[in-house]
């Protein structure tokens, strides 16, 4: 598919920004702290040795997407989502900066609220007037109420795909705002000790592909071990085997690996503007890894293997000059300083 000008410096703007500076942002997050503070609570109500389908289906849809939608990464198309939002914005004469304003919203509601319902609408805290202005700007199909289904296409924007598509995004708002990323309540895997950037299913699209085995396997195995822990508590009469949720949900990390075409670079900067490159972080990521490697039967890691082999300068580095790390490091603290999500903290 050939893009436009136009398309392509969008493109540029979207992959490469987590917000336009010059927005205040301070309305958005004290709605998103009320809206997390609301679902939490929501959480907390479940009675989770119940199987509650369509409380099932809503917080599935938030921990793993692409299994709910039943549309593999393989078949997600983020060029066609990204060419619905650019004729999107066009329709409605948006600029640049305010369509990565939306985007940033739309992966905030993912994040919170997942694919929320219209008949769910009213539990938001006040959000519900943006949620519909979005879904209607941006043709995002929201059901009316549970038992409904939507068959989605591969380029359908939804606000849980802003999630998978634009995963900078999540992780660096969990990463300011922390107390809201959500464990596996008694996980077996232990993945609660993970960083909160790491706790949200589009995590795998900023692992680099320019990984060896040993930090491809690090980052990947952690990341699925809490999509995993995460997945059993909210489906505690999900029939299967440990193992065998733990192999499937391993193909749709490696497919999230692949698909994104976000450039190595861009990653490790993320990576780094995130704190997921501290060599004590990275501890624990190896110690999650082993946990999920015991179930699958796979080799463990040790952390020697680090400290000889990518640790340079006191950071974890993919790069064989390590240069080119630092390098994107930097490029990465600017971007992330954009997101101005601090003020959060003090509401």
């Amino acid at each position: 598919m050939m893009l436009s000008s136009k398309m392509m410096n969008l493109n540029h703007v979207l992959l490469e920004s987590f917000a336009p500076p010059e927005i205040d942002t301070s309305d958005l997050f004290n709605f998103v702290k009320l809206s997390l503070a609301t679902m939490n609570h929501e959480f907390n109500e479940l009675d989770l040795g119940i199987n509650n389908e369509d409380e099932f289906e809503s917080l599935l849809a938030f921990l793993a997407p692409i299994e709910n939608d039943k549309c593999s990464y393989v078949d997600l198309n983020f060029d066609g989502i990204l060419k619905h939002i650019f004729n999107c914005s066009i329709l409605h004469n948006w600029i640049g900066a305010d369509t990565v304003r939306d985007i940033n919203e739309m992966v905030m509601f993912g994040l919170c609220r997942g694919d929320i319902r219209k008949d769910q609408l009213r539990k938001t805290v006040g959000g519900d007037e943006r949620i519909v202005e979005l879904a209607y700007m941006y043709k995002i199909p929201l059901r009316s109420a549970a038992g409904e289904r939507i068959r989605l296409q591969s380029d359908t924007l939804t606000f849980v795909r802003a999630v998978t598509c634009f995963p900078h995004v999540a992780s660096l708002f969990l990463f300011k705002a922390v107390e809201f990323a959500m464990d596996g309540a008694k996980s077996v895997l232990a993945s609660e000790q993970l960083p909160g950037a790491m706790k949200h299913s589009g995590f795998c699209g900023l692992i680099p592909k320019c990984c060896d085995p040993y930090l491809m396997k690090a980052y990947s195995f952690a990341h699925t071990a809490y999509m995993v822990d995460f997945g059993k508590m909210i489906n505690p009469g999900d029939k299967r085997s440990l193992k065998s949720i733990a192999l499937r949900q391993l193909d749709y990390s490696k497919s999230g690996i692949e698909k994104l075409p976000y450039s190595d670079e861009f990653k490790v900067g993320t990576l780094r503007a995130v704190g997921l490159t501290d060599p004590g972080v990275f501890k624990k990521i190896v110690d999650v890894c082993n946990n999920l490697c015991k179930v699958v039967g796979e080799p463990a890691l040790t952390f020697a293997t680090a400290e000889k082999n990518h640790i340079k300068n006191g950071m974890i580095c993919f790069f064989e000059d390590d240069s080119k790390d630092v390098a994107a490091g930097e490029q990465g603290k600017k971007s992330a300083d954009k997101l101005r999500v601090t003020s959060i903290l003090n509401v």
